[in-house]
């Protein structure tokens, strides 16, 4: 306090009225307006010293001199602020300076800004001032300093409205700190750019671009930098500016300020209901518009219930989540729908929409796999697979007219060379599959001619060659393998091939090398594996044999692993019961056949089952022609491993063996399963449409064809005995 006998003092004490035109020129541009400042008890002038003590004393927020009673009422006011008392209408007046309520003030004017925990700050005067409480528009403030420094500062607002006059109080114990203002600003900056950056900068990095320009006071006066960059990472990992409890503790009325509670069940149905009704568009906005009714009307009922009691009401309430997780929530869920994102997804609307066979139409067998194509999963790649082997029948027979001098023929097989079409079907399996129930598939498509080029391994040769000669049988997966040893039996899944087939093989097989391998020596011929399985096949001269309806019309078989097999022992045999003089295959003049053949074709279709050699062997010959038209892969195996069996289509694009723009699909399953199936829907209905033109019927079909084959079975038998 200033003294009884200071000039400010007297001044007061006297009653001398300011007259703002004697003050200098710069004080009158610091304060302002002063217009209308006048005593109570007289109108004498006061000379220019006491005018700039008193504009300097207001400036500087104080100390204030009071007299008498005001002495009693500024230490009692102190005192309850110090103590957390909020201040009301008379306490504040009461409170007030003679030169701040009966003298006059400069107009001050506030400016706002948010707290880290989101509560109101107001900057007057080089201060900051915390919110205190309210009272109807009034809104009274304290000096921030209050706790650390005892500060009584107070001041006095109509509303947070940017610019609004500001009524000052009690007066500061300590001079204004414009840097440290400057300093809560920057801090506040640094959050809001660590929100606006994301996770594109590092903390500190967000903290140097915000300090670039800052005065020495201003980096003086803020926290250590490691808080500015936990900061930094806090406000990361919050949704809004604000954080956890204090959304809810800064953002209710005042009345509920005091209730410091866990947001309810029905707080977040309110919250939840509002975003609904935020993130509403307007081609749904109907359905949308009801689930915030019921939302909000299921709310109302909530709300009059009590959420919190003593017991178990506030443990559940402790597992909420506070209302910034909830908004985290929200928006992972509630994404809005883009429409130029829609329209970038081919305009997924319009895409067959997902639905399976309806069996109350009665059982229809096409209908049944027609209705795979939008049944989903594996069943609808399995219909995109019909879809394309269908498109190769279809192209295939299409009549292809040469010009003149363009060879119309592959050069291969020698000498009835195969006719070129305008699409070539490269069908490819492997020897498993031919040990299975699938044999007789690949036998029907090749006896009606519906492929032109196979691909197998060593066992999808020597199988099918045995199955004419002795039979397979069923046993089960889990057979154990040292029994069947012992009983000289070989499994091959839940399959069982008895040793007697391979010694009936080797029997019927050792002549023909033996043949074979005199042309090889008399007549100088060159045997290839395709060569050799074309021998096979017209030496078997049986209609139930895929070798014999690849020799009889001339469709090609190539198996690169030939000696990967019985059959591969058994020219091992004979290789060194000839002393090493054996029969020569080249491998190297079937790969040119193949490759040529891609080469030649004028579009390519290619199907495989399984993987292995086989599958490369074909996508290989392919590449030579910049991939293949149309693709479907059947197998069961993964990518994952980086094997080639497992790979997808597009896969083999980014190698250049299928085409870019192909339909390539592939079908994950058991290729017994689906085959069939794809046969029946596909070629087998192709075959029928041409045998009811023709009026023809198949050789080995029907009755007829099952009596042929138990004739067949009973005849070889007689033979090997």
């Amino acid at each position: 306090m200033e003294a009884p006998n200071s000039p400010m003092a007297s001044a007061q004490n006297s009653g001398h009225a300011v007259d703002p035109s004697t003050a200098s020129a710069d004080l009158n541009d610091i304060c302002g307006d002063t217009d209308g400042m006048a005593n109570e008890e007289g109108e004498e002038e006061a000379d220019d010293a006491i005018v700039k003590e008193i504009v300097t004393a207001l400036l500087s927020g104080g100390p204030f001199p009071a007299a008498g009673e005001n002495d009693e009422q500024s230490q009692a006011m102190e005192q309850q602020q110090t103590n957390g008392t909020a201040m009301d209408d008379a306490s504040f007046s009461s409170g007030l300076s003679p030169i701040a309520s009966d003298a006059l003030q400069p107009v001050l004017f506030a400016s706002f800004f948010e707290s880290q925990l989101g509560g109101k700050k107001l900057e007057c005067g080089g201060h900051l001032y915390r919110r205190s409480r309210h009272r109807g528009d009034s809104i009274y403030w304290r000096c921030d300093q209050n706790r650390r420094y005892r500060c009584a500062g107070s001041a006095r607002t109509v509303g947070e409205t940017e610019g609004t006059e500001v009524e000052l109080g009690k007066p500061h114990n300590h001079s204004p700190c414009p840097a440290r203002c400057a300093a809560q600003r920057l801090t506040r900056q640094i959050r809001q750019t660590a929100l606006a950056a994301g996770g594109c900068l590092p903390p500190r990095a967000v903290i140097d671009e915000c300090l670039a320009g800052a005065s020495d006071d201003v980096r003086a006066a803020l926290p250590h930098v490691e808080s500015l960059k936990r900061a930094v990472s806090r406000k990361r990992r919050s949704a809004d500016n604000l954080s956890g409890i204090n959304v809810h503790r800064f953002q209710q009325p005042p009345k509920q300020q005091q209730q410091k509670r866990h947001p309810t069940v029905a707080d977040q149905k309110t919250d939840f209901a509002m975003t609904l009704r935020n993130t509403k568009q307007s081609d749904n906005g109907g359905k949308t518009q009801q689930m915030v009714e019921a939302t909000e009307a299921e709310n109302g009922r909530q709300q009059t219930q009590k959420m919190h009691s003593d017991g178990a009401g506030s443990s559940t309430s402790s597992v909420m989540p506070c209302p910034a997780e909830l908004a985290l929530c929200r928006q992972a869920v509630l994404v809005n729908s883009d429409q130029q994102q829609q329209q970038q997804l081919h305009d997924y609307e319009q895409r067959p929409v997902i639905v399976g066979y309806d069996f109350n139409a009665g059982i229809q067998w096409e209908a049944l796999l027609d209705s795979f194509l939008t049944t989903g999963f594996q069943a609808s790649h399995m219909g995109i697979a019909i879809q394309e082997i269908n498109a190769m029948i279809e192209e295939r027979s299409v009549p292809v007219q040469f010009e003149p001098g363009v060879d119309p023929f592959f050069d291969y097989p020698q000498p009835n060379r195969r006719r070129r079409r305008r699409l070539t079907i490269f069908l490819g399996y492997t020897s498993n599959l031919v040990t299975s129930g699938l044999r007789e598939t690949f036998r029907y498509l090749l006896e009606h001619d519906q492929v032109d080029c196979v691909v197998t391994s060593a066992g999808g040769v020597e199988e099918d060659i045995i199955k004419c000669l002795r039979p397979t049988y069923l046993g089960s997966f889990k057979m154990p393998g040292n029994e069947l040893r012992a009983g000289g039996i070989n499994r091959a899944g839940n399959l069982l091939i008895p040793n007697s087939n391979y010694c009936a093989f080797e029997e019927w097989l050792n002549p023909i090398l033996d043949k074979c391998l005199e042309e090889q020596r008399l007549q100088g011929i060159r045997w290839t594996p395709s060569k050799l399985i074309a021998r096979l096949g017209s030496e078997i001269g049986d209609k139930r044999s895929i070798c014999y309806w690849a020799w009889h019309n001339r469709i090609p078989i190539f198996c690169p692993a030939l000696t990967d097999g019985s059959l591969g022992d058994m020219l091992y045999f004979h290789s060194v019961k000839n002393g090493g003089d054996g029969i020569v295959l080249d491998i190297v003049e079937d790969l040119r056949y193949l490759n040529t053949m891609a080469v030649r074709s004028l579009r390519t279709g290619v199907i495989i089952l399984g993987g292995g050699v086989v599958k490369h062997h074909i996508n290989n010959a392919n590449l030579m022609r910049n991939g293949s038209d149309r693709t479907v892969y059947i197998n069961s195996g993964q990518e994952f491993d980086g094997s080639d069996s497992g790979a997808e289509p597009d896969e083999a694009v980014s190698w250049g063996k299928v085409k870019g723009n192909a339909r390539a699909v592939k079908v994950c399953a058991d290729a017994t399963l689906v085959f069939p199936l794809i046969v029946a829907r596909t070629f087998a209905r192709a075959v029928t449409q041409q045998q009811k033109c023709r009026g023809e019927r198949s050789e080995v079909g029907g009755e007829k064809g099952h009596q042929q084959h138990q004739q067949d079975n009973q005849r070889q038998l007689e033979r090997i005995e």
